[in-house]
């Protein structure tokens, strides 16, 4: 009676990478309407920010977004009116689904109706409050390669402003004492 063997031929080819990882999915809610702009896709080029996808509090508040249906949308604002943003988590890409009509026809109307359309941004908040802890994002068109007519959507997060740079302030009487260190850390 022979045994049973398994030959393995050919073995399985690696699974193509994609090159992107999916942040979220879902769409944005505009505040006192019914409507949602659906179909929005939220991803990173893994390619060029492997390292600083974990270090980008921006890939990271949105990956924690997954399981939402919307983000809340606050308005459109100008790229000059937004100073704080931060570009540190690579490049996050925003697509749209080609069947989002309502959604395409509002990202056309924002950004290529005008010359100004790289000009112009669509603020984002994650979550639902509006306090320090809500992570704010805005929405931006750049050229897809220099010269070229096609505009890509990139993300990225809006910082606070830095806090103002403190002087020296005089010590005050409740301040406690420098002491000097002990004789045998010498």
């Amino acid at each position: 009676m022979a045994t049973p063997s398994i030959a393995i031929t050919t073995p399985t080819p690696p699974r193509a990478s994609t090159g992107f990882r999916l942040l979220y999915r879902g769409g944005l809610s505009l505040p006192d309407s019914h409507l949602l702009l659906d179909g929005l896709t939220f991803a990173v080029d893994t390619r060029h920010a492997e390292q600083q996808l974990l270090a980008s509090p921006l890939a990271l508040a949105l990956e924690s977004m997954r399981g939402r249906p919307s983000l809340r949308w606050l308005g459109t604002t100008t790229l000059a009116a937004t100073p704080h943003l931060d570009r540190s988590g690579g490049a996050i890409l925003l697509d749209i689904h080609p069947a989002a009509t309502l959604t395409k026809i509002y990202f056309e109307n924002t950004f290529c109706l005008e010359s100004n359309g790289t000009d112009v941004g669509i603020k984002v908040a994650l979550g639902d409050s509006d306090g320090p802890e809500t992570t704010l994002m805005l929405i931006f068109a750049r050229p897809r390669e220099p010269g070229s007519g096609e505009l890509q959507l990139v993300v990225a997060r809006i910082t606070p402003a830095p806090p103002p740079q403190s002087h020296l302030r005089l010590p005050r009487p409740d301040d406690p004492t420098p002491r000097r260190p002990p004789l045998r850390f010498f």
